[in-house]
């Protein structure tokens, strides 16, 4: 469901991937359900590339209008080591 390349964050779940390069900082909220947050470089880029239909229903929730948020408690796997897994593949996009 979630696929991580050195080029972006892929979410087939809801249909959106992210290039590591739009993104400035992830963080993890774990509250009921454990969110990836994205803070964005430029969430206009990002919402321009989703047909109207996903603005509409989209699955995840926006903390404010320069991130997002999904969900990642479908993976098999700890949340903690999920979320360290993006944020490794984030931070060795930086270092290019």
């Amino acid at each position: 469901m979630i696929e991580l390349t050195n080029e972006k964050y892929i979410d087939n779940l809801n249909g959106f991937s992210i290039y590591w390069t739009d993104i400035n900082r992830i963080s993890l909220q774990d509250g009921k359900a454990p969110f990836v947050v994205f803070d964005l470089k430029d969430s206009k880029r990002f919402y321009n590339d989703i047909n109207l239909f996903k603005k509409l229903f989209y699955k995840f929730e926006r903390n404010d209008m320069n991130s997002i948020q999904t969900n990642i408690r479908f993976p098999h796997g700890k949340n903690a080591d999920i979320f360290t897994e993006i944020q490794n593949n984030f931070k060795k996009s930086q270092k290019k």
